[in-house]
């Protein structure tokens, strides 16, 4: 009897925890959901590490604006300089001789004051550079390279060839073109200390135009072709006559000669259309960017847009350009004997 009322009272503890236990399972068996799936989970996917594609470069606009002329009756052979503050343009009297002195006239943004060029040697200057802050020219009968520091000129170079051509600052050196002599010339190095001859192909004339897009990457414009030095190696690569040479990046190169309008692209030379034909033949050259090159006449203007050339349509533009400079990276200086015109990205 007592046993029977020990399995009894037993039962009764045992049997309703039971139902507790299968009562606590079932508040999270996931049977419970009608449709048999899985909660969702609640975690966040990684956000995406890869970075946005760079946005389009902001189109340039170039525009003309007026400078004044340093003075009356000049013929101006040649522009340099480093900033719009800072430009020297060489220049000779109308009528003087084609061996007497010239003079040099420098514009600080507002005004121009000037240099006399017949103290270092008495000959005609070829050209003006800025390198480091510093001002040289060079001068022809024979090719030499002076430092102008105030009023005063320290000579620096100078080389066994006739005549002096194209003058361009490049990195830390500046490159000067000469006459090819008998082995001498036609191209030299002055690092701001030294002067050396730069090993090119002898043959193909002198050196008359300079462009760089770096140290290592120089363009030059000969009588016998376009010439290219990589990392100092020289390679003649087109044996189309050219007078000048500018770029607005390593794949963007142009030259001009008497007869033709060539382009590089970063991979081969071509022939450019031109619409002046043999008559109106290229004098000067600037290219600011892929749509931005400049190509002057001794009687008119063209523009490349990208597409095509096309004479000057912009009223401020000039029109004839006989000489150009080409002032720090991104604007050009066309002169004509009545007048100056820098060419710029607006608002500079």
């Amino acid at each position: 009897m007592l046993r029977s009322r020990a399995f009894a009272v037993l039962a009764a503890l045992v049997v309703p925890s039971l139902f507790a236990c299968s009562a606590e399972v079932r508040q999270v068996d996931i049977s419970d959901d009608p449709t048999g799936e899985p909660p969702p989970s609640s975690t966040t996917p990684p956000a995406s590490t890869t970075p946005p594609p760079p946005a389009p470069p902001e189109k340039v606009t170039f525009d003309y604006s007026s400078v004044s002329l340093p003075g009356a009756n000049l013929s101006i052979a040649s522009i340099g300089g480093s900033s719009k503050n800072d430009v020297w343009v060489v220049a000779k009297e109308s009528g003087a001789g084609q061996n007497d002195p010239w003079s040099a006239y420098h514009y600080d943004g507002s005004k121009w004051s000037s240099v006399d060029l017949s103290t270092p040697t008495g000959r005609p200057s070829f050209g003006v550079a800025s390198l480091a802050g510093k001002t040289y020219f060079g001068f022809s009968y024979s090719a030499e390279l002076f430092e102008l520091a105030g009023s005063a000129f320290t000579k620096k170079a100078g080389w066994s060839v006739t005549s002096g051509y194209a003058m361009a600052a490049v990195g830390s050196k500046i490159y000067v073109g000469t006459q090819e002599n008998f082995g001498s010339g036609p191209l030299y190095a002055y690092d701001g200390v030294t002067s050396k001859q730069v090993s090119v192909k002898q043959g193909q004339g002198g050196v008359v135009g300079i462009w760089a897009a770096s140290d290592g990457d120089v363009w030059l414009a000969r009588s016998g072709g376009i010439g290219h030095l990589s990392n100092g190696a020289y390679e003649t690569v087109d044996t189309t006559p050219v007078h000048a040479v500018s770029g607005s990046a390593a794949d963007d190169v142009w030259a001009i000669g008497k007869d033709a309008v060539m382009h590089y692209d970063g991979k081969a030379w071509s022939e450019v259309a031109w619409p002046g034909g043999s008559s109106d033949e290229p004098r000067t050259l600037a290219a600011l960017a892929k749509d931005e090159v400049i190509i002057g006449t001794y009687s008119n203007v063209y523009r490349y847009d990208g597409k095509a050339f096309a004479k000057e349509s912009r009223a401020s533009a000039p029109k004839a350009a006989s000489a150009v400079g080409r002032i720090g990276k991104d604007e050009a200086w066309f002169v004509t004997s009545t007048q100056i015109s820098r060419l710029a990205p607006k608002g500079k």
